[in-house]
């Protein structure tokens, strides 16, 4: 795919700043329901995890995480915080990095809509999940 001045939109995506995703947790965001979702002590799989502010969180209350961005810098930021994390473009990967592990819950927090074919990485996502586990979704909302 290219874009409008001519490059690679796969290679846009991987040198972005991670300071672009660096956030933090407010009262009340998205990111603190969603952790409420997440049990303590439970296996994690943060789908775009950017520079790992999620994952901190959830590490912080015994879970064990691992982590999945696009942005190589941002993994590179995020590694203290999970057990793993790859740089991978979902649009382009057939499997996940750890072929055997399954999680308790995978996070997909406003990451599916950044993705051209969403549905497919739900069904590889699905793979590695838990037969009682939870997939937790959110997709940004402009009202």
């Amino acid at each position: 795919m290219q874009r409008h001045d001519g490059t690679a939109a796969s290679t846009a995506l991987v040198t972005r700043s991670a300071s672009r995703y660096r956030r933090n947790f407010r009262t009340g965001g998205t990111h603190e329901v969603i952790l409420g979702f997440v049990p303590p002590g439970s296996r994690v799989l943060d789908v775009g995890c950017g520079t790992g502010y999620l994952g901190e969180a959830l590490a912080a209350r015994g879970c064990l995480v691992w982590g999945i961005d696009v942005d190589l810098e941002a993994v590179r930021a995020a590694r203290p915080y999970y057990e793993d994390v790859a740089a991978l473009d979902l649009d382009r990967v057939d499997r996940l990095p750890w072929p055997t592990t399954r999680f308790d819950v995978i996070l997909a927090a406003d990451v599916l809509e950044h993705l051209r074919y969403p549905s497919r990485t739900l069904r590889l996502l699905r793979c590695h999940l838990e037969p009682e586990g939870r997939l937790i979704v959110s997709l940004p909302n402009v009202a």
